[in-house]
């Protein structure tokens, strides 16, 4: 998986940890629980957002492989049709 999907679900997970403990806080909860449940948050997300972006990684990259042959057999194509016009 590239680094920057990498880093974009670490990154998202801490903006997700973070909430969850703001949150936390504005609700009174006792500190150990909810950082327990924080970290949780963290762990969760972090896996689910890497297990997302690794299927996402591997359409867009199949999705970027099938355009590039279409604009390769157009560009051939159109070539051919002016080696027959000339």
């Amino acid at each position: 998986m590239s680094a920057a999907l990498l880093n974009l679900a670490m990154a998202l997970s801490f903006i997700l940890f973070a909430a969850s403990l703001m949150l936390g806080f504005v609700h009174r909860v006792s500190f150990w629980p909810l950082l327990f449940r924080s970290i949780m948050v963290l762990l969760v997300s972090s896996v689910a957002l890497i297990a997302f972006f690794r299927f996402f990684n591997v359409v867009l990259a199949q999705f970027l492989a099938q355009r590039v042959m279409e604009h390769r057999r157009a560009t051939e194509a159109a070539a051919l049709n002016e080696e027959d016009q000339s």
